[in-house]
């Protein structure tokens, strides 16, 4: 009976969780991989190749590329650029790149900014396309929906949630036993979904959990260092200990640590809640849809 309920427990709050946990997993991961994707939407550097234009050289390439537009400003970014990529700070300074120029053009009322090459004139793209707008706004999105404080607080409330939706998964799992634990060739296709639902919530639970309760942590810090010190007692108004646990949370949730291959590790996973989430629903559509518009089927021919 307690099981029956712990599964039920489990299916109805992933249906109202579903799109929530879609979102969650495809946004926390794009905000993982930002400095890979950034680079690909935006030009960070140059080549540097023979002399460097002045300011005057700049806005007359500026002017041939775009004849039709105004120069309002140009700044340029001498701040030298470090090897290993995008928001890349101890890396090593590499004297061969530049940083492009930027150039703010206006057009009959409206003002855009563009990245020139300050050594060949070259137009680099916009300084804001919308790749990066999307990538702004995926960004807020994960961390309050939107809504400002109190969206924050909705989605602090909801990571709890998403936590008991962990933990009723775990007691479900159990009642399947060891043959969950990966996903079995020749079978059928229901079964297959059931397996590959029941291992891909099983294999990365630690981890799973881990984002759930820093997720609450990095909405409620105030709220969660109260717990941690109930704990872990303050000497002198301050906790050594709890201090460290909530740094890793925060660095623990976005995989900053442990270089690139962590990274990667954190980008992958984190988009097992949207594996979760769709084969969930194809479960429901199975176990519960499908039987339900069967019976009412049959009613309407009775």
């Amino acid at each position: 009976m307690f099981r029956r309920m712990i599964y039920q427990v489990h299916l109805w709050i992933g249906i109202a969780l579903g799109l929530y946990v879609l979102m969650m997993s495809v946004s926390g991961s794009a905000i993982v991989a930002r400095r890979e994707l950034i680079p690909l939407m935006v030009a960070q550097s140059v080549a540097v190749a023979g002399e460097r234009m002045d300011h005057d050289q700049l806005e007359r390439a500026a002017r041939k590329v775009y004849p039709d537009s105004r120069v309002l400003d140009i700044h340029e970014d001498l701040r030298p650029v470090r090897s290993g990529g995008y928001g890349n700070r101890r890396g090593p300074i590499d004297p061969s790149l530049a940083r492009p120029a930027q150039v703010t053009l206006e057009r009959d009322g409206t003002t855009r900014t563009r990245l020139i090459n300050p050594y060949s004139g070259e137009d680099l793209g916009d300084e804001q396309p919308w790749t990066l707008k999307l990538l702004v706004w995926t960004t807020e999105l994960h961390a309050d929906l939107l809504g400002g404080t109190t969206g924050r607080t909705i989605n602090g409330y909801l990571g709890l949630v998403f936590v008991l939706l962990l933990l009723s998964g775990l007691v479900t799992w159990t009642m399947r036993g060891r043959r969950h634990f990966f996903i079995r060739r020749h079978i059928d296709w229901r079964r297959q979904t059931l397996q590959l639902h029941s291992s891909s919530g099983f294999w990365p639970f630690l981890l799973l959990l881990l984002w759930g309760i820093s997720g609450i942590y990095l909405t409620f810090p105030a709220a969660f260092n109260v717990v941690l010190e109930v704990f872990f007692p303050a000497v002198d108004g301050f906790s050594e200990r709890a201090d460290r646990i909530t740094a890793w949370l925060s660095t623990a949730h976005f995989g900053r640590f442990g270089g690139l291959g962590i990274r990667w590790t954190w980008i992958v996973l984190g988009l097992v809640p949207a594996v979760l989430f769709v084969s969930g629903l194809i479960l429901w559509s199975i176990s519960v849809v499908k039987p339900w518009l069967k019976r009412q089927s049959l009613r309407r021919q009775a």
